[in-house]
C-alpha cells in the first residue's frame, strides 16, 4: 500500500527533474466572433463562477500548447495559450483561472453559450465522453454543430489555481495565455500544502 506525505508546492517544485520546455505546438485554429474569448475547466464551460473570459478582437485565434519533458521520461503541458497573428508579448497577469477536471479549454463564450442551451443530455454526455478520451491535448466538438470545437489540454500536474497573463500587440490585446507550470504558477501560493505518494 503507497505512503503519503504532505509537502509545500514550493518543495514539489524543488524535487522535479530537470525539463526541457518546448516551443508552441498548435492545437487548432478556433473564430472568437463576438470578441469574447472564454478559458474554462472543461467541466465548467456554462459556470460564470469557473470560466474567465476577456475582450479581444474579433477574428481566428491560434491555440497552442508548451510541454515540458522531464530527465524522468514524463511529459507535462506548461502553456496554453489563444493568439491571433504571429505576434504577441506577454504583458500583465489579469486573472487566475481554476481547474477541479485536470483539463482546460477555450472558447467563444457567446457562441458556446447558444450551444449550451440548446444541447440534449446525449449530447452533453458525448461530449463529456469525447473530453475523457483526450490524454494530453488533443480536440473535441460539441453541441449538434460539427464546427464548434473545443482546444483541450491537461493543466500541467492536475487540478490547481492557475495564472493568466495577456498577450499583447503594439498595446493591443491579441490573445491570452495560460501558466500551468513555472515560477509564475508558484508564486501565488508557495506554502501551499500538497499530498505526494513518498518515493523510495
Amino acid at each position: 500500500m503507497a505512503e503519503w506525505e504532505t509537502i509545500t508546492k514550493e518543495e514539489f517544485y524543488r524535487r522535479l527533474p530537470p525539463g526541457m520546455e518546448s516551443s508552441w505546438t498548435e492545437l487548432a485554429q478556433i473564430p472568437i466572433v463576438s470578441g469574447k474569448l472564454c478559458f474554462s475547466d472543461i467541466w465548467a464551460c456554462a459556470d460564470d463562477y469557473m470560466r474567465r473570459t476577456f475582450d479581444v478582437p474579433p477574428g481566428t485565434y491560434s491555440v497552442a500548447i508548451k510541454t515540458i519533458a522531464f530527465a524522468n521520461g514524463e511529459k507535462r503541458v506548461s502553456q496554453l495559450r489563444a493568439l491571433q497573428g504571429s505576434a504577441g508579448e506577454r504583458g500583465q497577469k489579469v486573472e487566475h483561472l481554476g481547474v477541479d477536471s485536470w483539463y482546460v479549454t477555450c472558447f467563444d463564450q457567446e457562441v458556446a453559450d447558444q450551444v449550451f442551451r440548446i444541447m440534449t443530455d446525449e449530447q452533453r454526455d458525448a461530449a463529456d465522453q469525447a473530453s475523457k478520451n483526450i490524454k494530453f491535448a488533443g480536440v473535441t466538438n460539441i453541441g449538434p454543430d460539427p464546427g464548434m470545437i473545443l482546444p483541450v489540454a491537461f493543466s500541467g500536474f492536475g487540478a490547481g489555481y492557475f495564472p493568466i497573463f495577456e498577450l499583447t500587440d503594439r498595446g493591443q490585446r491579441v490573445g491570452v495565455e495560460v501558466v500551468f507550470i513555472g515560477p509564475e504558477e508558484l508564486e501565488r501560493c508557495p506554502e501551499q500544502l500538497i499530498i505526494e505518494p513518498v518515493k523510495d
